[in-house]
């Protein structure tokens, strides 16, 4: 099997606006998710099912960018040093431990230019390791980042798909499952069924996003360069204030 070579025919359709209306679709989505854990206490189920499509999304723009040829040490730093500067809000907007998702998507740009590179088979036994990995042993591939090994893995997957290694998009599939299958559940939903349909919408909402971007074809972009790096932890610290507000005084 001849090796995956990057390249930008895959991507070139999204260059300019429509990839910016992906990056506003996943922006708009995570927003109202984080509203709904952070301020309703997860009380509107349908805001966390459309939230489910937000990180593929994002993982998808990584992809374009890598395949296009983007450095991705330079990628990852910069997301690591967003990452670093937003975690004490983010652990306070959500009441958490774990790292935010921006270490996740760097530890992804790593993996899927590693991956790029070797193509073939060996791209496939890496990917069917990870995902092992996650089966076999999910509380501790999630522990410590947001979406855990299976969203670390999914940019490699989905770069893959773009370079025309179509056989990837079944380790893709597989991952968009993966992301939210130990998700907590309300007792009236079962494990299978709950994660089925995450990945249902993550992955049919996810193209549905791509396809409306596909309209916007030939448009320059429209957001600044940095508008994700400056949302991601504005909107945050807006929701750790908005929680501690609600909290009122302690007593």
């Amino acid at each position: 099997m001849p090796e995956p070579q990057p390249n930008g025919g895959a991507t070139s359709r999204l260059s300019g606006a429509p990839l910016d209306v992906i990056k506003l679709a996943a922006a708009v989505l995570m927003l109202g998710d984080h509203v709904n854990t952070a301020l309703l206490n997860g009380g509107v189920p349908l805001l966390w099912r459309f939230g489910r499509i937000a990180f593929p999304l994002f993982c998808f723009v990584l992809a374009c960018h890598l395949v296009r040829g983007a450095d991705a040490p330079r990628y990852a730093r910069g997301l690591l040093l967003i990452g670093i500067v937003t975690q004490p809000v983010f652990a306070a907007a959500f009441q958490v431990e774990f790292a935010n998702v921006l270490f996740t998507l760097a530890a992804g740009a790593v993996l899927a230019a590693a991956l790029l590179k070797q193509g073939g088979w060996r791209a496939h036994l890496a990917l069917a390791a990870g995902t092992a990995v996650v089966f076999a042993w999910q509380a501790r591939a999630r522990t410590g980042v947001d979406f855990g090994l299976a969203g670390m893995l999914l940019p490699a997957a989905l770069a893959l798909v773009l370079t025309g290694a179509r056989w990837h998009i079944v380790w893709a599939a597989v991952l968009l499952f993966c992301l939210n299958a130990w998700a907590r559940r309300g007792p009236d939903e079962t494990w299978i069924g709950g994660a089925s349909l995450d990945a249902l919408f993550a992955g049919l909402g996810g193209l549905a996003a791509i396809g409306l971007a596909l309209l916007f074809r030939g448009k320059p972009r429209f957001l600044p360069r940095y508008a994700l790096y400056m949302f991601y932890p504005g909107h945050l610290l807006a929701l750790a204030l908005l929680r501690a507000w609600s909290a009122g005084p302690a007593p």
